[in-house]
């Protein structure tokens, strides 16, 4: 079968949706899909092998290959997409499918529809996408198989991690490494990419061990030898809970809310909300509450949040689907 994605990644819009549509892609892959991923970012990536990136200028350009070339499959992530793209998106495939965090009534013809905070908006879903195979919760996190590796047992880890991602859109990389310095803390790993603004020469960098541009399988040995983090949420809280991590969020988009306060409420980590003023401020309050906690009791909690095998359930669902050749719907 052949699957295309739709997506886009900017130091503006973070590189979540890349992260997450990377393992799904992988995971297709491995059924020995043909993939294709489309989108109008320039990005310098690295993709798993027999993943092919193609840029285009509008959807209307890939509307254009679809007349030569139907995919059976076309996924779509993303939160900025147009009334118009998304008519572009109903025509291109034999299917449809899509992501959703933040319960958003997309004008998508959607025969799947994933959803891993999306758990209590059944409803919402059943009514808005009529036709759509629903896969709601944590079962269905797009995780990267890397994360599957072993890590090291809590009592020997020995480091603190700074991840915001790859882009820092809050540009809260430096306060984090000044807020755990200020609690005496030492041995701090950060966490950079090109794409981040960071002054690499800052002064409260002069201690700080850097990691720039790490891949997947980099990331996920760093993380499993981490006592605890301060990262961005998004789909770093899904890595760092594999790996077993207690962290502090920050909440950086509307579509992080929903997952953070599961997170949090599960208790293995915290989270405040970067969007507004005191980020600062509130980041101090978190690390102190979450330092003040038993971190061992949270890297157990976190352990039982998620499994690696999400992107390899979606493609399953994705093949039942085709394999029906109807509209079946399984909740």
């Amino acid at each position: 079968m052949e699957l295309w994605i739709r997506l886009d990644a900017s130091s503006n819009i973070g590189f979540g949706h890349l992260v997450r549509m990377s393992a799904l892609a992988k995971a297709a892959v491995a059924r020995e899909w043909k993939v294709k991923l489309f989108t109008t970012s320039r990005l310098a990536v690295n993709l798993p092998p027999g993943i092919e990136l193609t840029y285009i200028d509008g959807d209307k350009q890939l509307l254009n290959q679809s007349l030569i070339n139907k995919p059976d499959w076309l996924f779509v992530d993303g939160y900025h997409f147009s009334q118009q793209q998304c008519g572009i998106f109903n025509r291109i495939a034999n299917r449809l499918a899509h992501i959703d965090d933040l319960q958003q009534a997309y004008p998508l013809d959607s025969h799947l529809v994933v959803s891993p905070s999306g758990k209590d908006f059944k409803d919402f879903y059943s009514n808005t996408f009529p036709r759509a195979t629903l896969l709601l919760g944590v079962r269905y996190v797009l995780l990267r198989s890397e994360f599957q590796q072993g890590f090291l047992s809590y009592p020997k880890r020995d480091i603190v991690l700074v991840s915001f991602g790859g882009a820092d859109v809050a540009n809260l990389s430096l306060d984090a490494v000044e807020a755990l310095s200020n609690q005496g803390l030492s041995d701090i790993h950060l966490v950079v990419t090109d794409a981040m603004t960071i002054d690499l020469n800052s002064p409260k960098l002069a201690k700080v061990t850097l990691h720039q541009n790490l891949g997947a399988k980099e990331m996920a040995s760093l993380m499993g030898k981490a006592q605890f983090a301060i990262a961005a949420a998004g789909s770093t809280i899904f890595e760092l809970a594999s790996q077993g991590v207690p962290s502090v969020f920050a909440i950086v988009a509307d579509n992080q809310v929903k997952a953070s306060r599961e997170a949090e409420a599960s208790g293995w980590c915290c989270a405040f909300d970067a969007r507004g003023c005191s980020a600062q401020q509130k980041l101090v309050e978190q690390l102190t509450y979450l330092l003040a906690s038993d971190l061992s009791q949270r890297h157990d909690l976190a352990l039982k949040m998620v499994d690696v095998y999400g992107a390899e359930r979606v493609i399953s669902a994705m093949e039942s689907i085709t394999q029906s050749n109807g509209d079946i719907r399984q909740v």
